[in-house]
């Protein structure tokens, strides 16, 4: 559900994350926020939920996919690390139109695991 005025429910879940977002932005150590549950449970819908009230509060947001082989943690922060650079160069540029560093991995990446 991409839209937040037809969002339901998830109160709970989402006083939950109002906290910690509201955490974050005083200094504090970050916290991370795991959404589970089975399919069809609407895991997708608040995500979107949490990604715009972030998004609101000026954070800056970032997705990843792990798929069946990305149990190494090495695998995990590459991928949170090729998102973020994307997320923050691609708001910089927007701000401006310029961006001190590239988008893409620094060569060292290359000796990462594909």
């Amino acid at each position: 559900m991409r839209e937040s005025s037809v969002f339901a429910g998830r109160k709970h879940e989402q006083e939950a994350i109002r906290y910690e977002l509201g955490q974050a932005a005083v200094n504090r150590p970050s916290v991370c926020v795991v959404l589970h549950g089975p399919r069809a449970a609407g895991k997708t819908s608040l995500l979107n939920a949490t990604d715009r009230l972030a998004r609101d509060r000026g954070f800056t947001t970032v997705r990843v996919e792990l798929v069946e082989g990305d149990g190494e943690p090495i695998v995990f922060y590459r991928k949170v690390y090729e998102e973020l650079l994307a997320s923050v160069t691609e708001t910089l540029r927007a701000r401006d139109g310029t961006a001190p560093f590239s988008s893409h991995c620094p060569p060292y990446s290359a000796s990462w695991p594909a």
